[in-house]
């Protein structure tokens, strides 16, 4: 109930924005509480913001602590946040919190997403009760971009939008990885901040987030015993866990485990990581284009397919084989369990083009790209 005012007074207040005239010039960028401007909005911007004939706003949820030259930086609720995405040309998401609010007929409302690829199942996929709102929802969208021509029926079903408006047009956070001197940049950059890890061979574990995670969250990888066995081999543990999850009862040591959960850049760790381990998250995807390990600590997996679900049938999907418990993660990294060539396989189904160069794609789509800037 509380919800649907808030809502209904945030239409109302749209609408009476909506006098003002739309400003062909104006670029919003919509935040939930996700990213940050450290993913594809913010690749995004970087390329559009030399652009000085536009004006750049950002719209988040809550207003974080992001800082750019040339980008005005609201929260949702403050009024002028919703003054420009009312008054915008432009506007650019990388989820669907906003989609709420009305769109005016020549604006162009472009939906990034945050995950790339196709792996658990979301939106009307898991809500089969709830087509018409999906179709409610997702209708301001105009343009929905996707990293393959083989995820867009997927895309098509869990937006229950028109399949024209999903477009292989790629995911632009991930163009970073294909790129080796922008990873050269990176690697020098962090281990400027962390010279300790500089010639450690980085693991780095990000599970997804579960339901229950929220209320009783218990990591499930032994830190102790991945010590005992590994430190001595030169490696160092990353963590990087859900914002949602409170931490407390970690523990890190600052010598083999870190946690790494508030580094704003999750592409930065991806690309200074040897090895990545995970379950579901679609975080694979991008790590998977550098050709780099993958190992799946899956050890709830029947109980997660029941409860979730899959568009694949995940044990044939992933590029690995499952470990069930730490023992098994470590001895895979010991006797390094890994096929590259898989994972390279994987990438480019779930990349293709594979080629970086998708911010360049989407920006044309929109007509704003310009060869000389």
């Amino acid at each position: 109930m509380i919800r649907n005012i808030i809502k209904f007074i945030f239409k109302t207040l749209f609408m009476f924005f909506t006098l003002n005239k739309l400003n062909n010039k104006k670029i919003v960028f919509i935040e939930g509480t996700r990213e940050k401007m450290s993913g594809n909005c913010g690749a995004v911007f970087k390329k559009l913001q030399n652009y000085k004939e536009y004006s750049f706003i950002l719209v988040e949820f809550y207003k974080s602590n992001v800082k750019y030259p040339n980008l005005k930086h609201y929260s949702f609720f403050d009024l002028r946040g919703l003054f420009h995405i009312a008054t915008a040309k432009y506007l650019i998401a990388n989820e669907g919190f906003f989609n709420f609010l009305p769109k005016r007929y020549s604006q162009l409302n472009i939906q990034l997403w945050h995950g790339a690829g196709a792996f658990k199942k979301f939106g009307y996929s898991i809500e089969l009760e709830k087509k018409d709102y999906h179709i409610k929802k997702n209708k301001v969208i105009d343009i929905l971009s996707v990293s393959s021509d083989k995820v867009i029926d997927v895309y098509t079903e869990a937006f229950q939008i028109d399949k024209l408006k999903v477009k292989n047009l790629g995911m632009p956070r991930a163009d970073i990885f294909f790129k080796e001197d922008e990873k050269l940049k990176v690697k020098e950059r962090f281990f400027n901040e962390y010279p300790e890890l500089k010639n450690k061979k980085i693991i780095m574990y990000a599970p997804t987030f579960r339901d229950n995670d929220k209320g009783d969250f218990k990591l499930k990888l032994d830190i102790e015993l991945m010590k005992e066995k590994l430190e001595k081999l030169g490696y160092v543990l990353f963590l990087r866990l859900h914002p949602n999850i409170k931490k407390d009862d970690i523990s890190v040591d600052n010598i083999f485990s870190y946690d790494f959960s508030k580094y704003e850049q999750v592409s930065d760790l991806l690309i200074v990581s040897d090895i990545l381990i995970s379950d579901y998250s679609s975080i694979i995807f991008e790590f998977s284009i550098m050709k780099k390990p993958i190992l799946f600590y899956s050890y709830d997996v029947e109980e997660y397919i029941k409860d979730r679900g899959f568009y694949y049938n995940y044990y044939e999907f992933i590029p690995n084989k499952i470990n069930y418990t730490t023992e098994e993660v470590i001895n895979s990294i010991i006797n390094k369990d890994w096929d590259l060539e898989r994972i390279e396989k994987f990438a480019r189904y779930f990349f293709n083009p594979f080629d970086g160069n998708s911010t360049e794609r989407v920006l044309k789509e929109i007509g704003l790209w310009e060869e000389e800037k």
